[in-house]
């Protein structure tokens, strides 16, 4: 996004063609292509004028759906609109401060966050449709298992449960059935046109965690997220392991996305 639109309205023609040729040499080597529209990094203009919270995120972000889809739809059928909204919008105020914007402990603006992105998601779904009826919608869907550290402890459950819904429905939800997944949808209206706005989605599934109760995490639901030394650790990153390598977590993942029903084998 950032490349293709240096400035509002402003398209970088060598950029889009840059792009083009990339996927025409992919699709010389029978790759098939699916491009992301958005992965984590926008504009500085767009920062500045709020992001996704901003007055005219979601004509912005249809904007740049239309144009790069305008430009390239002929080479590509699959489209991701967002890279792991939920994580997205969690690591911006809620889970890591070292990610810009560097805040945290906003639940209510990571909520925010996650349905302003479900409504670009939306509107800029129809349009990819109206440009190349025969493309494909979806997103990258991040999802993580969250293991309380004792099952015994009902509020440890709890905390666990919340944190799952947060991180993992937050998004999915709002394209599932047009409205934020409990308790989050209390407080939050309906979003019905973001309904069944998918054709298809994406898994993205890296890891498990563990939550204990912590006094000291309020930001995360009194919920201390962490990896025990004892089970098989994933990527270390650059300071501290990534997650428990889980491999069951990919079950759990699959079987939650095949509510979804996408892609219809109908």
């Amino acid at each position: 996004m950032e490349g293709l639109e240096p400035q509002p309205g402003q398209w970088n023609g060598e950029a889009l063609q840059r792009y083009r040729q990339m996927l025409q040499d992919l699709q010389q080597r029978g790759i098939q292509l699916i491009v992301c529209l958005h992965h984590f990094t926008h504009p500085k203009w767009f920062e500045r004028q709020g992001a996704f919270l901003g007055p005219n995120a979601v004509e912005i972000f249809e904007r740049f759906a239309r144009t790069v889809v305008g430009e390239l739809g002929d080479l590509c059928r699959y489209w991701v609109t967002f890279n792991e909204p939920d994580v997205f919008a969690a690591r911006w105020v809620m889970f890591w401060e070292k990610f810009p914007p560097g805040r945290k402990g906003e639940i209510g603006t990571s909520l925010r966050v996650v349905n302003a992105m479900a409504q670009c998601h939306a509107h800029a779904y129809r349009p990819i449709h109206e440009l190349h009826y025969h493309a494909l919608v979806g997103w990258a869907h991040n999802y993580g298992v969250f293991e309380p550290s004792n099952p015994w402890f009902a509020p440890v459950r709890r905390i666990a449960g919340l944190l799952s819904q947060l991180f993992n429905e937050s998004f999915l939800a709002v394209v599932e059935r047009g409205r934020p997944a409990f308790p989050f949808n209390l407080t939050n209206r309906n979003f019905r046109n973001a309904k069944e706005t998918c054709d298809f989605v994406g898994l993205n599934v890296y890891s498990g965690f563990h939550v204990a109760f912590s006094l000291k995490h309020r930001s995360r639901l009194f919920g201390n997220v962490f990896v025990p030394e004892h089970v098989p650790q994933g990527d270390s990153g650059v300071e501290k392991p990534y997650g428990e390598a889980f491999p069951g977590a990919i079950r759990v993942a699959v079987r939650r996305a095949a509510r979804l029903g996408k892609p219809s084998t109908s």
